[in-house]
């Protein structure tokens, strides 16, 4: 009888770990990642944000061997807006809010501008050598010192107007 109760509980011993291996893998399947879609971008890449709630990309890349420009890209990998500046105005950074509607992005002629998702501008204003920084919602923009700069920061509105300026940034 020992035998018996003994065969009963490795057969029921392997069943459960078989039934945990089997809930394992099938779990480990479904979290892998899965390719929406892919983009080749010809050169490199300086500066990325992604917009969480809508999907959007906005990104900087190398146009040309010389200019850099800015591209939109939404959720299903099509080109939503770009631009290609003169060389005179080169792109620092570039950021998008959570839910793609607005981005801001500096230029090398000290120039922030603030867009809507299809590039129109809501507003510009010139500033000596901050870095934009919008907030998730876009409701805001923090003009920063470079990293490794000290100096004064603002703090602007999503319709341009200045609510902090000389801002201590540590």
């Amino acid at each position: 009888m020992q035998k018996k109760s003994k065969l009963v509980f490795f057969l029921a011993m392997f069943i459960a770990i078989s039934f945990v291996i089997l809930i394992i893998s099938q779990l480990s399947t479904a979290v892998e990642p899965k390719l929406l879609w892919k983009k080749e971008i010809p050169s490199e890449l300086y500066g990325l944000s992604f917009a969480r709630k809508s999907g959007d990309v906005i990104f900087i890349h190398e146009y040309k061997g010389s200019r850099n420009q800015i591209t939109i890209l939404n959720k299903d990998g099509q080109t939503v807006w770009q631009w290609g500046p003169s060389l005179k105005e080169l792109i620092g950074n570039a950021e998008i809010s959570e839910d793609g509607r607005v981005f801001v992005y500096d230029t090398s002629e000290d120039i922030i501008y603030f867009c809507q998702r299809d590039g129109k501008v809501l507003w510009k204003l010139t500033d000596n050598n901050n870095v934009p920084n919008l907030s998730p919602d876009g409701k805001y923009v923090i003009l920063s010192p470079p990293p490794g700069w000290y100096g004064p920061g603002w703090l602007v509105d999503s319709q341009g107007k200045t609510l902090l300026k000389s801002l201590k940034i540590i």
